[in-house]
């Protein structure tokens, strides 16, 4: 079954380059039109006509599109769509309402109480999305958390 359109969510904080290579790779090998999709959700307390939200959504809208532009160079269709609310809502009304045949979803592979916390959208979309969903894990990083201070400056073991 060929996928003709792809939506493709991006966190509007987070750099997205690895999600917009492999969404580049599965666009061209369709040779699919795609929709990269922001979603803002505001602090509470935040109304979206505050100067604050209104900055943010030109920031994001702005990144987006510069996006788009890099995603264009592949000669394939490429659309941007920003929306607010809840991030999981928003991407399955999007799908729906835009006709995508399939989500390319980017995931940082949390686990534990980052897990709980942060919760996973990727998981969510997977679960309630009506289209396949391709999950593409972030490259590995080692957060400062994860360094151990006493071991950092050593060399590693020889055997």
């Amino acid at each position: 079954m060929p996928y003709q359109n792809l939506l493709v969510p991006i966190a509007p904080t987070e750099d997205a380059g690895w999600l917009l290579a492999r969404a580049a790779e599965v666009a061209a090998g369709f040779q699919a039109s795609t929709v990269l999709m922001a979603v803002l959700e505001l602090p509470v307390g935040v109304r979206p006509s505050d100067p604050e939200a209104e900055r943010f959504r030109s920031e994001v809208e702005g990144r987006l599109t510069a996006l788009a532009d890099d995603f264009g160079r592949t000669g394939l269709p490429v659309a941007t769509l920003v929306r607010e609310g809840h991030t999981v809502t928003e991407i399955l009304e999007a799908l729906t309402r835009l006709g995508t045949d399939m989500v390319v979803i980017g995931t940082h592979g949390r686990t534990g109480i980052r897990r709980l916390v942060l919760g996973s959208i990727a998981e969510a979309v997977v679960r309630r999305s009506p289209v396949p969903v391709l999950v593409v894990p972030a490259p590995l990083r080692l957060d400062t958390e994860d360094i151990n201070p006493a071991t950092e400056d050593q060399p590693p073991p020889t055997e």
